[in-house]
């Protein structure tokens, strides 16, 4: 608000993708899990729920999910065993803050269909979804 007149932000257009499509985020951060499934929603396309790496496996078989986002968390190693059974049902997509050169080459080992940053915007993460899961 400026001098009592609101001013309308100029949004642009959200992209419109023609399937809904079930994603599942795998995470220990049940507020981060929680905001980022909320915001992936509102913006359409998606069907989203999340849950923990320890029930995830078997969540993903009997949801039967188009992709999953699997949480690497700061500080917490990455499990290549649990990314290669989760691929198993669903494109994987790693979501993580920095990976190292010989991180990257493990996790690209294990089947990981896409690596996204944290910090690159939500928009960008709807676009790699839809390219994984062939729907873009």
């Amino acid at each position: 608000m400026s001098n009592g007149v609101v001013e309308a932000r100029q949004l642009r257009p959200v992209e419109r993708f023609p399937t809904r499509l079930r994603a599942l985020i795998v995470t220990e951060d049940e507020r981060l899990g929680g905001t980022l499934a909320r915001v992936l929603e509102r913006r359409g396309a998606l069907r989203v729920k999340k849950t923990t790496p320890a029930v995830a496996i078997a969540q993903a078989r009997i949801e039967g999910v188009d992709v999953v986002l699997l949480d690497l968390a700061a500080g917490v190693a990455f499990d290549g065993e649990l990314s290669a059974r989760l691929g198993e049902y669903a494109p994987v997509i790693l979501l993580c803050s920095y990976l190292t050169q010989g991180e990257r080459e493990r996790v690209r080992a294990s089947g990981v269909a896409a690596i996204h940053l944290k910090h690159i915007g939500v928009e960008d993460l709807r676009r790699r979804i839809h390219t994984v899961c062939g729907t873009a």
